[in-house]
């Protein structure tokens, strides 16, 4: 019988014996699954084994911190990739697998090197950043040596440590030490130009106005640089060997920049006469006050150009000023000279502007064509249209000669209702409040309008149509038969021989088809009585299918009792 303690002493008996042979096999490929890499090629050799391994566990990670120190320090510190919470419970060989072979990359990718999570390493690729070589940022010429002093492991062309987050770590001070060297201060990692964060109103000098919108490079220039950029930083081409100047820049005055256009003659402080929304900016707005002259600028005056009244260029010659004419065009020709006021500009309009003019309502209720209805809201050059004026120039027409509907509407009907336009005109029917508002007296038509007739919209029957010149109101001549506009829902039960239409007005009357004149003991060839009186209608008179629509059946129908009525059976009878 075997037992625990036999088990356990061939236990002991096997693990010796292959303690024995892994020591004295000469033949190491039967023992080692392959060759190392390169890397780690000098631990090549059984004696080497527990150098990484563990005798019955996996590679040992405090074996391989015992000779990459460079990780020990940065574990310790929480910084990099090795001291985030995706690899710091792990083991190492997750990532770098061994006995693949000299060639072998040690570096392990689950999601591909361009799927790796920059992120976490504690620096996350933004901006421009994103989507760029890995090796176009770690290379040698990046990497600081004294980051990996005293670690032997560290090989400056495959490894991705000692980066400086810094970006002047990478990138050329494109200032020249002008500027601070906190560039995320002004500038983005999505692009360098333009510096999107860069807010000019905490510099020496505030943009007000027009130097607002100026191109940086009217102000900083591009000069020469007399140094060099440090070896193997980013530069840009388009800035080798210069760059923008931004200090030493004079602007204590306005003739730094602007020539005096006065040639001195106003003295040297513009300010007095302009302010930075700029210099052709007319009026009071420059900081001149033009009230101390002949003529005070007001209103849309204010806005002009100087150089528009004072064409010469001397600021201080005399203007004719006494009319409006002086300076503006007259564009109404001569329809306003019989005015008592013989038609001054000023009479409609102000300096504010030509538009909306100062003419009222009041004004022209006392002319000739007082406004009414609806015309109280039509825009001014509706009526008074554009037309050519003298020069050549569009102007308003005001000699207006309108005075009926026709002069200025067009005839919708076509001549339909001549009968009716030529006793009253379009107010026979209209008002000048609306079309849709109708005064015409429909008895005095050939239809007169009765019950829900007096309902109905008008173009329910005068429904509106497409002719030779377009859409128009059909006024005539109309059907006045019920079946002209009414459809025949009993689908011809009630057409007598020889009638080519249904007469609905022997049952129905214009106050709705349930206003019945028909009597059944007097129109039909069936008189109710007794029960009969009380029998709904349709009791008897049930829908049916006629030409293929569903409708009540009146005619024909029988009348004898056994169509209606079951026989009852006499007592013994099956």
């Amino acid at each position: 019988m075997i037992t625990r303690h036999h088990i356990s002493c061939f236990t002991r008996v096997l693990y010796c014996g292959l303690i024995v042979i892994f020591t004295t096999l000469p033949a190491l490929a039967q023992i080692s699954p392959g060759k190392l890499s390169a890397a780690h090629q000098a631990l090549e050799g059984i004696a080497n084994c527990t150098q990484c391994h563990q005798i019955r566990a996996e590679v040992s990670k405090e074996k391989c911190l015992t000779c990459h120190q460079v990780l020990v320090a940065r574990i310790a510190q929480g910084r990099g990739y090795h001291a985030s919470k995706e690899v710091a419970d792990g083991s190492c060989s997750s990532c770098h697998r061994e006995h693949n072979g000299r060639e072998y990359d040690l570096i392990y990718w689950p999601q591909g090197i361009k799927g790796f999570n920059h992120a976490s390493t504690g620096y996350a690729l933004e901006g421009a950043h994103q989507g760029k070589e890995c090796r176009s940022c770690h290379k040698p010429d990046l990497i600081s040596a004294s980051a990996f002093v005293g670690d032997k492991t560290v090989r400056s062309e495959k490894t991705f440590l000692g980066l400086n987050r810094d970006c002047l770590a990478c990138h050329t001070d494109e200032h020249q030490e002008q500027l601070t060297d906190r560039c995320l201060d002004c500038h983005t990692e999505t692009a360098w130009s333009p510096a999107a964060k860069y807010n000019h109103n905490n510099a020496k000098y505030k943009l007000t106005g027009k130097h607002s919108p100026v191109e940086c490079l009217k102000c900083h220039p591009w000069i020469k640089s007399n140094t060099k950029s440090k070896a193997g930083l980013l530069e840009k081409k388009q800035r080798l060997g210069s760059f923008a100047k931004y200090q030493g820049l004079a602007f204590a005055g306005c003739a730094d920049c602007h020539k005096d256009v006065h040639g001195g003659r106003l003295g040297a402080d513009c300010g007095k006469c302009h302010t930075t929304e700029g210099f052709k900016t007319g009026g009071s707005a420059l900081g001149f006050d033009h009230s101390r002259t002949a003529y005070p600028l007001q209103g849309k005056h204010l806005q002009v150009e100087c150089k528009r009244c004072h064409v010469s260029g001397d600021m201080t010659r005399s203007l004719a000023h006494g009319r409006c004419c002086d300076c503006h065009r007259e564009d109404h020709g001569s329809v306003f000279a019989a005015r008592p006021d013989s038609g001054k500009c000023e009479a409609c309009h102000t300096v504010e502007g030509y538009s909306p003019s100062r003419y009222t309502l009041e004004d022209h209720q006392r002319s000739r064509y007082p406004l009414t209805g609806s015309h109280l809201a039509v825009p001014c050059n509706r009526c008074h249209v554009p037309i050519q004026g003298s020069h050549g120039q569009q102007i308003a027409n005001f000699d207006l000669q309108y005075r009926d509907c026709a002069d200025c509407h067009k005839d919708v009907h076509q001549g339909q209702v001549n009968l009716w336009t030529e006793r009253g005109g379009c107010a026979f029917c209209h008002t000048t409040e609306t079309w849709h508002r109708i005064t015409f007296d429909h008895s005095k038509a050939q239809f007169q309008l009765e019950g829900k007739h007096r309902e109905i919209l008008c173009l329910k029957c005068h429904y509106i149509q497409s002719s030779g010149e377009g859409k128009q109101v059909w006024m005539k001549p109309l059907a006045r038969e019920c079946s002209g506009c009414h459809k025949d829902v009993h689908q011809g039960q009630f057409l007598q021989k020889g009638e080519s239409a249904i007469l609905c007005e022997k049952c129905h009357q214009a106050g709705g088809w349930t206003d019945l004149k028909f009597t059944h003991n007097r129109d039909s060839r069936f008189v109710l009585d007794g029960a009969h009186e009380k029998v709904p209608c349709r009791s008897c008179h049930k829908p049916v299918a006629i030409q293929g629509q569903l409708t009540n059946r009146y005619r024909p129908l029988d009348s004898r009792c056994a169509d209606c009525h079951q026989q009852i059976p006499k007592a013994g009878n099956k």
